[in-house]
């Protein structure tokens, strides 16, 4: 297990692919903006090109044109002071799931239009808009809902279990839902469930162990590789990247996690109640706090804007966002546009060489040595891997100098290469 560290912004740095680069300017990470709204900061979403949106527990929904300078607050009459989720559309159109239902503006809040046209009007819990504007909610005891009309019309998907407290919905539109109790699980276990067509079809995915009741899974998040992440009360963090299909417990997993979400780095965001927010860039191997700056380590919502600065807010009701933003831009080379296996380096080698390999998507991997006699003399990896970069280093120490061939199977894709080794 890997230790988890602590950044004080006392610097700030660059982000390099994963870490910050500490210099020596007197700036911390969280800076804070003027909201004061004096309620739990319950979600922020943020519409590119103007407008943080920030939903509070008691003290409604409020607006900033400014970064966070200047907040006002809108839909007073119309939405109430209890907002619990927020999301916005490709159209810069803005959903609010409220007391009495789900409401749309596409005004930056100024009008509101209620979407209750086959959707209960009980609490929306959570939104998911993919990027063909299809919306998925969820509702706490009523089940799941989809609309393909903007939120027009709504289809019934289910209630895969009792209680669904957040959603989330992949690139390819599936669809993942956590609930809690009792349907499968005969107790109150948080567990996951999974809809491949975004229909009612639901899979029991992930379940907390059986010593582990009244558990809760608060919240979800798949990063723009398709890892998927979700935040048990109890057990802390739970990842796949398998499409939801195997689950592990991410090493120093942080536990009390309120919010989840990822930057365009895909690099993972977890705000605690009561240890502020932890950080990792390496799929929750290990992880770095970022409190400077803070006036509270109750950390309830993140979001990231278009430039991946971040915003956070607390449960007395401030915002803060981050100095500077918090990852560059992925390079197109940080992301495979296809599956490929490079040849081996150095070749001819002795004692020891590196086989590369990329995956578009993830993937179970097998890369297997073979003299040329087609008799297998080593494997080298045979796991599930995460889309992106990888590299074996292979040292032969028993074999005879000759040719050998690698081949690897990663999903439907096969490739092979000779290489030789030299004594």
């Amino acid at each position: 297990m890997k230790p988890r560290k602590k950044i004080s912004w006392k610097s700030i740095g660059v982000f390099l692919f994963g870490w910050i680069e500490i210099t020596t300017s007197q700036t911390d990470f969280w800076q804070r903006t003027n909201a004061a709204f004096g309620f739990r900061v319950m979600t922020i979403a943020i519409k590119a090109k103007g407008g943080v949106f920030a939903g509070t527990w008691g003290g409604g929904l409020w607006r900033s044109f400014d970064q966070g300078e200047h907040w006002m607050r809108i839909g007073a009459d119309t939405l109430g002071a209890y907002i619990g989720s927020l999301a916005v559309n490709r159209n810069g159109e803005v959903f609010v799931g409220a007391a009495g239902g789900l409401l749309r503006s596409s005004d930056n809040g100024e009008n509101w239009i209620m979407l209750n046209a086959g959707l209960p009007s009980a609490h929306v819990n959570s939104i998911a808009i993919d990027s063909s504007n299809t919306i998925v909610t969820s509702t706490l005891e009523d089940g799941i809902f989809r609309s393909d009309t903007n939120g027009e019309n709504w289809r019934y998907l289910g209630r895969p279990d009792f209680f669904s407290f957040a959603l989330a919905v992949n690139s390819d539109g599936h669809i993942f839902v956590a609930t809690n109790c009792c349907r499968n699980a005969g107790n109150l276990r948080a567990s996951i469930y999974r809809s491949l067509n975004g229909e009612d079809s639901w899979a029991s995915v992930y379940q907390d162990p059986p010593n582990i009741t009244g558990s809760i899974i608060l919240t979800l998040a798949v990063t723009i590789r398709g890892e998927i992440y979700a935040a048990s009360v109890w057990n802390g963090l739970v990842r796949s990247i398998d499409n939801g299909t195997t689950w592990t417990i991410t090493p120093a997993s942080p536990i009390n996690i309120s919010s989840l979400a990822t930057n365009s780095a895909g690099h993972i965001f977890a705000g605690q109640y009561g240890s502020g927010i932890l950080y990792s860039a390496d799929l929750g191997e290990s992880w770095v706090e970022i409190n400077s700056g803070l006036s509270s380590t109750n950390v309830m919502a993140i979001a990231f804007d278009e430039n991946s600065f971040a915003y956070a807010g607390d449960d007395s009701g401030r915002v803060f966002r981050s100095a500077l933003p918090t990852a560059v831009e992925v390079a197109a080379a940080d992301i495979p546009t296809d599956f490929a296996l490079a040849q081996n380096y150095p070749n001819p080698f002795n004692p020891s060489t590196t086989i590369s390999f990329a995956l578009l998507r993830a993937s179970f991997v097998t890369l297997k040595i073979y003299n040329l006699l087609g008799e297998e003399v080593a494997t080298l990896v045979h796991e599930q891997c995460a889309v992106g970069a990888h590299r074996v280093q292979w040292q032969p120490n028993d074999l005879p100098s000759g040719v050998y061939v690698y081949r690897l199977h990663a999903g439907e894709f096969a490739q092979s290469h000779k290489l030789v080794l030299l004594r």
